[in-house]
């Protein structure tokens, strides 16, 4: 049920051409004792838009974005970095409305959803840790060779810590590691001996605590990769795919998550340098 406010001219053209079936008696009624009975809900409901709106303002202009004011249920921020935020909240599966030089985020109005929204916004935007797979990411296992330069992985870990979430067993990840001249910038190391496999979040958690770090991103090369990300609120990133069937796998990447997909390792401190890391 809905109305229009207009000028009598402009409502004879309305009804003009309307839809030939007006609301019915029952939806009418619902209207009249929801307007009747409902007054305290909404006005707890404009609280908590008005409350959600100001506190997301204040975070996005700390992280140095320009805010417009606002009078509706979402804000509208401007600045360099709201393509990528745009794309960090899809990966984390939240939908907003990107326009002409801004970026339009609603308010849902309840706080769970809020705070999965702050929460959201401050992995992307602030991050406090870098995570990354093993294997496809930082070393090809097969090839024995490493695929992220020692000097890049350094750079990263000066400006956050950096954690490695495999599958592999232990003895195997920590001896790659050292091998390729890796193992110094890597804070925590959570493998296949710690927690369970990917998709499962836990392993991405855990690695979090162990750095005792809120929110971060993940650099990985496979969907599961992706999922265990997304389900742990962290930033979902994949390495492009090349060589045969790239691009099937980069739609599987999408498909997952994938915030970007990235030339590795050394991308992210570009998307750092961006955010004025």
């Amino acid at each position: 049920v809905g109305y229009a406010l207009a000028a009598p001219a402009v409502v004879g053209w309305l009804r003009a051409v309307g839809g030939a079936f007006p609301c019915g008696t029952w939806a009418r009624r619902a209207a009249a004792h929801r307007l009747a009975t409902g007054a305290a809900e909404v006005a707890d409901y404009v609280a908590q838009v008005r409350h959600e709106r100001q506190v997301l303002r204040e975070q996005l202009l700390a992280a140095g974005l320009v805010v417009a004011p606002s009078s509706g249920n979402f804000v509208f921020a401007e600045g360099p970095g709201v393509a990528w935020l745009h794309e960090a909240l899809l990966g984390l599966g939240i939908a907003t409305r990107r326009l002409a030089g801004g970026l339009r985020i609603t308010v849902p109005g309840q706080p769970e959803a809020f705070a999965r929204l702050t929460a959201a916004v401050a992995a992307a935007l602030a991050p406090n840790a870098l995570l990354f797979d093993l294997d496809g990411v930082l070393v090809d296992l097969y090839a024995r060779r490493a695929l992220a330069a020692k000097d890049v992985l350094e750079v990263l870990g000066r400006q956050l810590p950096i954690g490695v979430v495999t599958s592999c067993p232990r003895r195997l990840a920590e001896s790659v590691l050292e091998r390729h001249g890796l193992a110094a910038s890597v804070r925590a190391l959570v493998t296949a001996d710690d927690a369970p496999a990917k998709p499962d979040p836990a392993p991405v958690r855990l690695c979090l605590s162990r750095l005792q770090a809120t929110s971060g991103w993940l650099l990985g090369d496979n969907p599961g990769d992706l999922l265990a990300a997304r389900g742990a609120g962290v930033v979902p990133l994949a390495v492009t795919p090349v060589g045969v069937g790239a691009e099937a796998h980069a739609a599987r990447l999408r498909a997952a998550g994938a915030a970007r997909l990235v030339a590795g390792p050394a991308a992210l401190l570009e998307l750092l340098a961006a955010l004025g890391r």
